[in-house]
């Protein structure tokens, strides 16, 4: 696959994506019921002045009273539908895909949702998702499809956790990527 081709088929995937999150915000009253908050490769726009394109769209949410990504399942964007599913005691997991067509390929559009905690590659490798992470959360202009949206993400610290817990390839570069533009953890400002 030539390099457009690729680039015209990462930018019809975040056109999705940013439809997606549109309805996802009025259904969920700006990602307030329930609380979310957006990790993984989009909330990484937040802390640093360009972008990188990613597959799939994360987000987190509190375990409280039942399973909130049962009430997530009730209302999907159009065309999605639930790929992997998990509820084990205080841990949620649902990924929600849809293929969309550019030209006469088809591209995979997946969001995530995990709730209760955030996992790595190893049942050790968690964080709780807590009050305090949502307190701290921070509602952020960051443009998806060349258009800015407002959106919730972890603070600075918390962001930089979560990276270091998940430790995927992906997430190295992404911790190098902070660090170059903010320094270490310690630090909280947010670009917005």
């Amino acid at each position: 696959m030539n390099l457009p081709k690729v680039i015209e088929l990462m930018k019809r995937r975040e056109e999705e994506i940013l439809n997606s999150l549109l309805f996802l915000s009025e259904r969920t009253k700006g990602f307030t019921e329930p609380e979310l908050i957006m990790i993984g490769g989009y909330a990484l726009r937040a802390f640093i002045p360009f972008s990188r394109f990613t597959r799939d769209c994360d987000f987190v949410m509190m375990k409280r009273n039942g399973w909130n990504i049962e009430r997530i399942k009730g209302f999907l964007p159009e065309g999605y539908l639930v790929e992997e599913e998990q509820k084990r005691n205080n841990y949620g997991f649902l990924r929600c895909m849809k293929f969309v067509k550019h030209n006469r390929t088809r591209v995979k559009v997946s969001i995530d949702f995990m709730e209760g905690e955030i996992r790595g590659r190893e049942a050790k490798e968690a964080i709780k998702i807590d009050e305090t992470m949502m307190e701290n959360r921070a509602f952020v202009s960051i443009p998806i499809a060349g258009k800015p949206i407002k959106l919730p993400v972890p603070s600075y610290i918390d962001y930089f956790i979560a990276k270091v817990v998940s430790a995927r390839a992906s997430d190295i570069r992404d911790i190098a990527a902070l660090i170059c533009e903010n320094g270490d953890s310690t630090k909280s400002d947010r670009k917005s």
